[in-house]
Protein backbone atom coordinates (compact mmCIF):
# COMPACT_ATOMS: atom_id res chain seq x y z
CA UNK A 1 0.00 0.00 0.00
CA UNK A 2 1.32 3.59 -1.23
CA UNK A 3 -0.21 6.44 0.36
CA UNK A 4 -1.68 9.86 -1.74
CA UNK A 5 -1.08 13.20 0.35
CA UNK A 6 -1.93 15.86 -1.88
CA UNK A 7 -3.33 18.20 0.72
CA UNK A 8 -2.32 19.25 4.50
CA UNK A 9 -4.83 20.23 6.95
CA UNK A 10 -8.42 19.06 7.17
CA UNK A 11 -11.78 21.24 6.90
CA UNK A 12 -13.82 18.53 8.61
CA UNK A 13 -11.94 19.31 12.05
CA UNK A 14 -12.83 16.09 14.26
CA UNK A 15 -11.93 16.35 17.58
CA UNK A 16 -10.67 12.97 17.83
CA UNK A 17 -8.68 13.80 14.93
CA UNK A 18 -4.92 11.85 14.45
CA UNK A 19 -3.16 14.00 12.59
CA UNK A 20 -4.36 17.64 13.78
CA UNK A 21 -5.44 17.60 17.07
CA UNK A 22 -1.96 19.48 18.26
CA UNK A 23 -2.57 22.29 15.72
CA UNK A 24 -5.97 23.33 14.97
CA UNK A 25 -5.23 26.38 13.00
CA UNK A 26 -4.89 23.92 9.94
CA UNK A 27 -8.68 22.74 10.68
CA UNK A 28 -9.75 26.01 9.01
CA UNK A 29 -6.48 26.46 6.43
CA UNK A 30 -5.87 23.78 4.28
CA UNK A 31 -3.02 23.98 2.11
CA UNK A 32 -3.63 22.08 -1.55
CA UNK A 33 -0.47 21.09 -3.27
CA UNK A 34 -1.73 21.46 -7.05
CA UNK A 35 1.07 19.74 -9.01
CA UNK A 36 0.38 16.55 -7.11
CA UNK A 37 -1.80 15.01 -10.17
CA UNK A 38 1.10 16.24 -12.49
CA UNK A 39 3.43 14.78 -9.87
CA UNK A 40 1.41 11.24 -9.91
CA UNK A 41 0.87 11.03 -13.40
CA UNK A 42 4.98 11.22 -14.15
CA UNK A 43 5.56 8.88 -11.24
CA UNK A 44 3.36 6.53 -12.22
CA UNK A 45 4.53 6.59 -16.09
CA UNK A 46 8.22 5.49 -14.64
CA UNK A 47 7.24 2.82 -11.54
CA UNK A 48 3.78 1.40 -12.90
CA UNK A 49 4.57 -1.65 -13.56
CA UNK A 50 7.16 -2.12 -10.33
CA UNK A 51 4.00 -1.31 -8.25
CA UNK A 52 1.30 -2.46 -10.04
CA UNK A 53 0.42 -5.30 -7.31
CA UNK A 54 0.12 -1.93 -4.86
CA UNK A 55 -3.04 -0.65 -3.51
CA UNK A 56 -2.62 3.45 -3.25
CA UNK A 57 -4.56 5.16 -0.24
CA UNK A 58 -6.22 8.42 -1.61
CA UNK A 59 -6.12 10.02 0.98
CA UNK A 60 -4.26 9.18 3.87
CA UNK A 61 -3.46 12.43 6.14
CA UNK A 62 -6.64 14.39 5.00
CA UNK A 63 -10.06 13.53 3.59
CA UNK A 64 -10.08 13.81 -0.62
CA UNK A 65 -13.57 14.73 -0.64
CA UNK A 66 -13.52 17.79 1.36
CA UNK A 67 -14.54 21.04 -0.44
CA UNK A 68 -10.89 22.40 -0.58
CA UNK A 69 -10.09 18.77 -2.74
CA UNK A 70 -13.09 18.79 -4.57
CA UNK A 71 -13.26 22.78 -5.62
CA UNK A 72 -9.62 22.78 -6.45
CA UNK A 73 -9.73 20.19 -8.95
CA UNK A 74 -7.25 17.96 -7.84
CA UNK A 75 -9.41 15.05 -6.26
CA UNK A 76 -10.87 14.80 -9.69
CA UNK A 77 -7.70 14.89 -11.74
CA UNK A 78 -6.01 12.42 -9.30
CA UNK A 79 -8.69 9.81 -9.47
CA UNK A 80 -8.24 10.26 -13.57
CA UNK A 81 -4.59 9.78 -13.13
CA UNK A 82 -5.50 6.27 -11.15
CA UNK A 83 -8.05 6.11 -13.58
CA UNK A 84 -5.57 5.98 -16.62
CA UNK A 85 -3.06 3.80 -15.08
CA UNK A 86 -5.19 1.22 -13.70
CA UNK A 87 -3.93 2.44 -11.21
CA UNK A 88 -5.70 -0.08 -7.31
CA UNK A 89 -7.12 2.58 -5.12
CA UNK A 90 -9.34 2.87 -2.01
CA UNK A 91 -10.45 6.42 -0.36
CA UNK A 92 -11.93 7.00 3.06
CA UNK A 93 -14.12 9.36 3.82
CA UNK A 94 -16.62 11.30 5.98
CA UNK A 95 -18.13 13.24 3.28
CA UNK A 96 -21.31 12.51 1.32
CA UNK A 97 -22.40 12.04 -2.37
CA UNK A 98 -19.20 13.76 -4.38
CA UNK A 99 -19.99 16.31 -7.42
CA UNK A 100 -21.39 14.32 -10.80
CA UNK A 101 -17.62 14.56 -12.41
CA UNK A 102 -16.51 12.61 -9.70
CA UNK A 103 -19.13 10.03 -9.40
CA UNK A 104 -18.58 9.61 -13.21
CA UNK A 105 -15.06 8.82 -12.71
CA UNK A 106 -15.41 6.60 -9.28
CA UNK A 107 -17.68 4.69 -11.60
CA UNK A 108 -15.99 4.28 -14.41
CA UNK A 109 -13.27 2.85 -12.28
CA UNK A 110 -15.17 0.33 -10.43
CA UNK A 111 -12.73 -2.71 -11.42
CA UNK A 112 -9.98 -1.11 -9.70
CA UNK A 113 -11.54 1.17 -6.74
CA UNK A 114 -13.39 0.72 -3.55
CA UNK A 115 -14.66 3.32 -0.75
CA UNK A 116 -14.69 3.18 3.13
CA UNK A 117 -17.34 5.62 4.60
CA UNK A 118 -16.68 6.73 7.84
CA UNK A 119 -19.72 6.53 9.95
CA UNK A 120 -20.32 5.87 13.67
CA UNK A 121 -22.08 8.63 15.29
CA UNK A 122 -25.42 7.97 17.15
CA UNK A 123 -26.63 11.15 16.18
CA UNK A 124 -26.76 14.57 14.16
CA UNK A 125 -26.19 16.32 17.53
CA UNK A 126 -23.06 14.22 18.35
CA UNK A 127 -21.76 14.37 14.92
CA UNK A 128 -21.89 17.96 14.89
CA UNK A 129 -20.30 18.30 18.15
CA UNK A 130 -16.91 15.73 16.88
CA UNK A 131 -17.20 15.83 13.13
CA UNK A 132 -18.19 19.52 12.97
CA UNK A 133 -17.03 19.97 9.41
CA UNK A 134 -18.15 16.35 8.20
CA UNK A 135 -21.19 15.26 6.50
CA UNK A 136 -24.23 14.60 7.99
CA UNK A 137 -24.33 10.25 8.32
CA UNK A 138 -28.16 10.92 5.92
CA UNK A 139 -25.61 12.57 3.66
CA UNK A 140 -22.70 9.65 3.81
CA UNK A 141 -25.32 6.69 3.81
CA UNK A 142 -26.61 8.82 0.01
CA UNK A 143 -23.01 8.35 -0.86
CA UNK A 144 -22.52 4.74 0.33
CA UNK A 145 -25.97 3.46 -1.67
CA UNK A 146 -24.78 5.26 -4.79
CA UNK A 147 -21.75 3.05 -4.64
CA UNK A 148 -23.46 0.21 -3.48
CA UNK A 149 -25.57 0.87 -6.72
CA UNK A 150 -23.04 1.30 -9.78
CA UNK A 151 -20.78 -1.50 -8.65
CA UNK A 152 -18.12 -0.27 -6.30
CA UNK A 153 -17.57 -2.38 -3.38
CA UNK A 154 -17.80 -0.03 0.01
CA UNK A 155 -17.29 -0.72 3.73
CA UNK A 156 -18.19 0.82 6.66
CA UNK A 157 -15.54 2.09 8.90
CA UNK A 158 -16.61 1.90 12.19
CA UNK A 159 -14.47 4.17 13.98
CA UNK A 160 -13.95 5.60 16.37
CA UNK A 161 -15.84 3.28 18.41
CA UNK A 162 -16.86 5.55 21.57
CA UNK A 163 -15.60 4.19 25.20
CA UNK A 164 -19.34 5.54 26.26
CA UNK A 165 -22.43 2.88 27.44
CA UNK A 166 -22.16 -0.16 25.89
CA UNK A 167 -21.95 0.79 22.29
CA UNK A 168 -25.26 -1.02 20.72
CA UNK A 169 -26.07 2.57 20.12
CA UNK A 170 -24.45 1.40 16.61
CA UNK A 171 -27.65 -1.29 16.04
CA UNK A 172 -29.11 1.82 14.24
CA UNK A 173 -26.15 2.76 12.06
CA UNK A 174 -25.64 -0.80 11.26
CA UNK A 175 -29.15 -1.49 9.84
CA UNK A 176 -29.34 1.97 8.03
CA UNK A 177 -25.54 1.03 6.01
CA UNK A 178 -26.53 -2.30 5.36
CA UNK A 179 -30.11 -1.16 3.66
CA UNK A 180 -27.62 1.20 1.75
CA UNK A 181 -26.00 -1.28 0.58
CA UNK A 182 -23.49 -2.00 2.85
CA UNK A 183 -21.78 -5.72 3.36
CA UNK A 184 -18.85 -5.45 5.46
CA UNK A 185 -17.55 -3.48 8.72
CA UNK A 186 -14.70 -2.59 10.10
CA UNK A 187 -14.10 -1.80 14.07
CA UNK A 188 -11.39 -0.04 15.81
CA UNK A 189 -11.34 2.33 18.60
CA UNK A 190 -9.58 5.50 17.95
CA UNK A 191 -5.72 5.87 18.41
CA UNK A 192 -5.65 9.33 20.55
CA UNK A 193 -3.44 11.62 21.64
CA UNK A 194 -3.50 13.52 25.39
CA UNK A 195 -4.64 16.92 23.08
CA UNK A 196 -6.94 14.48 20.95
CA UNK A 197 -8.54 13.06 24.25
CA UNK A 198 -8.91 16.04 26.17
CA UNK A 199 -11.11 17.37 23.01
CA UNK A 200 -13.51 14.46 22.98
CA UNK A 201 -13.63 15.66 26.84
CA UNK A 202 -14.09 19.64 25.88
CA UNK A 203 -17.30 18.00 23.26
CA UNK A 204 -18.43 15.82 25.61
CA UNK A 205 -17.66 17.12 29.27
CA UNK A 206 -20.55 14.18 30.65
CA UNK A 207 -17.96 11.99 29.17
CA UNK A 208 -15.06 13.11 31.20
CA UNK A 209 -14.89 9.85 33.68
CA UNK A 210 -15.32 7.56 30.38
CA UNK A 211 -12.44 8.74 28.94
CA UNK A 212 -9.96 9.00 31.42
CA UNK A 213 -11.32 5.63 33.02
CA UNK A 214 -10.27 4.14 29.43
CA UNK A 215 -7.54 6.61 28.26
CA UNK A 216 -5.39 7.99 31.13
CA UNK A 217 -4.78 4.27 32.80
CA UNK A 218 -1.81 2.66 33.25
CA UNK A 219 -3.60 -0.56 31.07
CA UNK A 220 -4.16 1.84 28.27
CA UNK A 221 -2.44 0.59 25.04
CA UNK A 222 0.21 3.25 24.32
CA UNK A 223 2.48 3.40 20.50
CA UNK A 224 4.57 5.87 19.96
CA UNK A 225 3.73 8.26 16.29
CA UNK A 226 5.67 10.58 14.31
CA UNK A 227 3.74 13.47 13.47
CA UNK A 228 3.94 13.45 9.34
CA UNK A 229 4.23 17.34 8.70
CA UNK A 230 6.87 18.45 11.82
CA UNK A 231 9.62 16.50 13.60
CA UNK A 232 7.70 15.25 16.72
CA UNK A 233 7.14 12.52 17.92
CA UNK A 234 4.03 11.58 20.08
CA UNK A 235 1.96 9.22 22.61
CA UNK A 236 -1.25 7.53 21.61
CA UNK A 237 -3.37 6.17 23.40
CA UNK A 238 -6.42 3.18 23.18
CA UNK A 239 -8.23 1.73 25.38
CA UNK A 240 -6.68 -1.90 27.52
CA UNK A 241 -6.84 -4.64 25.43
CA UNK A 242 -9.28 -6.50 27.28
CA UNK A 243 -11.37 -3.92 26.66
CA UNK A 244 -11.68 -3.55 23.64
CA UNK A 245 -11.78 -7.27 22.71
CA UNK A 246 -14.99 -7.37 24.53
CA UNK A 247 -16.40 -4.62 22.35
CA UNK A 248 -15.01 -6.19 19.42
CA UNK A 249 -16.66 -9.40 19.82
CA UNK A 250 -20.26 -7.62 20.99
CA UNK A 251 -19.90 -5.56 18.15
CA UNK A 252 -19.51 -8.30 16.18
CA UNK A 253 -22.44 -10.46 17.52
CA UNK A 254 -24.64 -6.86 17.59
CA UNK A 255 -23.97 -7.15 13.15
CA UNK A 256 -24.56 -10.49 12.78
CA UNK A 257 -27.90 -10.08 14.54
CA UNK A 258 -28.80 -6.93 12.48
CA UNK A 259 -27.34 -7.98 9.12
CA UNK A 260 -26.39 -11.90 9.16
CA UNK A 261 -24.79 -11.91 6.08
CA UNK A 262 -22.21 -9.21 6.41
CA UNK A 263 -18.51 -9.67 7.28
CA UNK A 264 -17.01 -8.13 9.54
CA UNK A 265 -13.19 -7.11 10.69
CA UNK A 266 -10.67 -5.38 13.15
CA UNK A 267 -6.81 -4.80 12.79
CA UNK A 268 -4.91 -8.04 12.35
CA UNK A 269 -3.13 -6.72 15.55
CA UNK A 270 -5.95 -8.08 17.57
CA UNK A 271 -7.36 -10.83 15.83
CA UNK A 272 -4.44 -13.15 17.25
CA UNK A 273 -5.05 -16.57 17.94
CA UNK A 274 -4.38 -15.37 21.32
CA UNK A 275 -6.70 -12.90 21.91
CA UNK A 276 -9.58 -13.16 19.11
CA UNK A 277 -8.95 -16.44 17.05
CA UNK A 278 -10.86 -16.03 13.92
CA UNK A 279 -12.64 -13.07 14.25
CA UNK A 280 -11.64 -11.84 10.49
CA UNK A 281 -11.87 -15.70 8.74
CA UNK A 282 -15.24 -15.15 7.02
CA UNK A 283 -13.85 -11.67 5.60
CA UNK A 284 -10.30 -13.20 4.77
CA UNK A 285 -12.41 -15.73 2.88
CA UNK A 286 -13.82 -13.44 0.79
CA UNK A 287 -10.44 -11.65 0.03
CA UNK A 288 -11.60 -8.89 2.45
CA UNK A 289 -8.30 -7.40 4.63
CA UNK A 290 -8.15 -6.59 8.17
CA UNK A 291 -8.95 -2.74 6.81
CA UNK A 292 -11.81 -3.58 5.04
CA UNK A 293 -10.52 -3.26 1.67
CA UNK A 294 -11.11 -6.02 -1.18
CA UNK A 295 -8.20 -7.09 -3.21
CA UNK A 296 -8.84 -7.90 -6.68
CA UNK A 297 -8.68 -11.19 -8.73
CA UNK A 298 -8.38 -13.28 -5.40
CA UNK A 299 -4.91 -11.98 -4.40
CA UNK A 300 -5.63 -12.57 -0.66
Amino acid sequence: MLELNPAFGCEFRCAYCGIYALEREYFGEVIVYDDFPAYLDNWLTEHRERVRDYYFYFSAKTDCLQPALIESGITLDILNVLKNHGAQYFLVTKAGLPPADIRDVLVASRDINQVIISATMPDEELREKLEPGAAPIEDRLEFARFCADNGIFVTASCCPILPIGDRLYLRDIFARLSAAGVKHFYFDFARLSKDAVLNMIEAMPEQRGEFERHYFTPHAKVSRWHMPHRDLTIDKFQPPQEYMLDAFQRLAACVKEVVPDATVSICNHFATPKTLQGFNNRARAECISCMGQRFADGGC
